[in-house]
C-alpha cells in the first residue's frame, strides 16, 4: 500500500476522502484517497500513524483539504451477536460500521 506522511498533506489540493479506522480499545488510524488512490497515513518520521482518539485525528487533519471524512470500524466478533462468521473470500462488508464526520 502507498503510504503519505503527516506533513506533507498541507501541501495536497485535494483528499477526497479520510477514513479513520477504529482498532481494539481507543487505537485509530487514516487512510487517505487522493485521485483515486488509497494511502495509508503515516508519521513524519515514517512510523505506522496512530492515536487515541478519531478527534485527534481530525485535529491533526486541519490543515488539509478534505472534501469527506468517515469513521470506520468493523468487528471481529459477528458470532458473538448471532451474525455469520465473516468471510473475505464471500464478502468485503462483514460487520462493519461507517459513519460521515463532520470534517471540522
Amino acid at each position: 500500500m502507498l503510504t503519505m506522511a503527516l506533513n506533507n498533506l498541507p501541501f495536497i489540493d485535494s483528499i477526497e476522502n479520510v477514513e479513520i479506522h477504529s482498532f481494539d480499545a481507543s487505537i485509530y488510524t487514516a487512510r487517505l484517497f487522493i485521485d483515486g488512490l488509497e494511502y495509508r497515513l503515516i508519521e513524519n518520521n515514517q512510523k505506522p500513524y496512530k492515536r487515541r482518539s478519531a478527534g485527534q485525528i481530525k485535529k491533526d487533519l486541519q490543515a488539509a483539504n478534505i472534501e469527506h471524512i468517515t469513521l470506520v470500524h468493523s468487528s471481529a466478533y459477528d458470532e458473538m451477536v448471532g451474525q455469520p462468521v465473516f468471510n473475505k473470500a464471500v464478502t468485503d462488508t462483514g460487520n462493519t460500521i461507517r459513519v460521515p464526520l463532520n470534517i471540522k
